[in-house]
């Protein structure tokens, strides 16, 4: 699995030179960074399913409504409907 394969580059040592250490050290935080974003989106995916599951995927979980057909289009995993997630903006 990717994420598997990104945490075992980074428990690899870094190397004493400063330069190469700053690198590795950056190369590091973006790596924690697509971690973030990965275990967002396989949770995301997780709870779609389970709305899908329950017959409820493509209403919204704030009023109810349906989300509409682009939105889901372009974010499957949206929970809720245009007006509600600008709302929370």
């Amino acid at each position: 699995m990717r994420l598997a394969g990104i945490e075992e580059e980074r428990r690899m040592p870094v190397d004493d030179d400063s330069g190469e250490r700053a690198t590795e050290l950056e190369g590091a935080e973006a790596l924690d960074a697509v971690d973030t974003a990965l275990v967002i989106e396989i949770a995301d995916v997780r709870r779609a399913l389970a709305r899908l599951e329950a017959g409820t995927y493509g209403l919204c979980v704030g009023c109810g409504q349906p989300i509409g057909a682009r939105r889901l289009a372009a974010s499957p995993t949206a929970a809720k409907c245009i007006d509600c997630q600008r709302a929370l903006i």
